[in-house]
């Protein structure tokens, strides 16, 4: 993982370190999802899968994964 990758990892982690308001770290998750998906690093596909997977686990819902 190159270091910009590392860096936004250790952003991502620390927000939701920081943030326990569901509707915010979805809202905020789901932005970085948006910015990260088109990156061509593998270190940022891994993290879109991570961000993807608290996704699932704060909205387990179906519907929720279809939206993704």
């Amino acid at each position: 993982m190159s270091p910009a990758a590392r860096a936004t990892e250790r952003d991502i982690e620390g927000f939701l370190t920081r943030t326990k308001d569901p509707t915010i770290r979805e809202h905020v998750l789901r932005r970085y999802l948006r910015i990260l998906a088109g990156a061509p690093e593998p270190g940022y596909q891994y993290l879109v899968d991570r961000i993807e997977h608290e996704l699932a686990r704060l909205d387990p819902s179906p519907a929720a994964s279809a939206n993704s």
